[in-house]
């Protein structure tokens, strides 16, 4: 049996998309060896995820189509 392992140069990846009505949504993921290790750098990530969401105000789209 042959196996293979991969070393991510870049072990953490983010990525946030702001919704048309100005909400937030994310998705993170982390590579690694150690579960504890990885449990926290997801609650930190996300903690500050959150704190960038509630200070950020949504930038809401209006569509004035028609409207005189």
């Amino acid at each position: 049996m042959e196996v293979t392992q991969f070393t991510y140069l870049e072990p953490i990846a983010v990525s946030v998309e702001r919704g048309q009505r100005g909400g937030m949504g994310w998705k993170v993921s982390i590579h690694g060896k150690d579960p504890d290790k990885i449990l926290a750098q997801i609650k930190d990530i996300e903690a500050k995820l959150i704190k960038f969401e509630l200070e950020t105000p949504p930038q809401i789209r209006r569509d004035t189509k028609g409207v005189e």
